[in-house]
């Protein structure tokens, strides 16, 4: 996928906390007072790791988008495919070294099978999934997790995509998805329109 074109819907959000309790006349009480506090420190929190993320992801894709278009330069879309799959995952640890988080992009239709998302990670893509299909933004998210903070960053389908991952024979040229059999066996990837959801960067933080 030609990273570099890629496009993200960035809206920070973060938890909405609701509560009931009893109210003085036009003064919040002590309780909502401290609800609020922390509610701010945690949307404070979760943007701050929104932002640092998507960071990572930007550099990790500009490397990657840079390496790519060489690649289609060189030899067209043959030549990028085989790039991906000798050199992409290489070149994005490296980059996760770099920064010092981990780095990856994860999908529930696989092309290499090293990128199946795992559980946590699909149940964001199937909720992604459905946002999009209400016509809604999809946002990235950040949750903690075992002292770390991981990031969800959606990855989203447009037209030069769909030159490796759209309708065989129709977007995809038939020298191409030879290639791709020859490469990947067990494709999942293709298939996709425009606008839709490929996968997620993830991208996890220590705090």
């Amino acid at each position: 996928m030609k990273s570099g074109l890629l496009l993200f819907a960035l809206i920070l959000s973060g938890s909405i906390f609701s509560f009931y309790s009893c109210k003085r006349s036009g003064q919040q009480t002590a309780t909502e007072e401290t609800v609020n506090e922390h509610s701010n420190r945690t949307d404070s929190t979760s943007n701050y790791y929104i932002e640092v993320g998507q960071q990572y992801v930007n550099a990790t894709q500009s490397v990657l988008a840079k390496n790519l278009l060489e690649a289609i330069d060189k030899d067209g879309a043959l030549y990028a495919l085989e790039f991906c799959n000798v050199r992409a995952h290489p070149l994005t640890d490296s980059l996760a070294r770099v920064h010092h988080a981990g780095i990856r992009r994860v999908t529930d239709r696989t092309r290499n099978p090293a990128n199946k998302a795992n559980t946590m990670e699909m149940t964001q893509i199937a909720l992604l999934q459905s946002n999009l299909a209400k016509g809604e933004n999809l946002s990235p998210t950040v949750t903690e997790q075992s002292g770390k903070m991981v990031g969800y960053y959606p990855i989203v389908t447009n037209a030069m995509c769909l030159q490796c991952h759209g309708k065989p024979h129709v977007d995809i040229s038939n020298a191409t998805l030879d290639k791709i059999h020859a490469l990947y066996p067990d494709d999942q990837a293709t298939g996709y329109g425009v606008n839709e959801l490929r996968g997620l960067w993830v991208v996890e933080m220590v705090r």
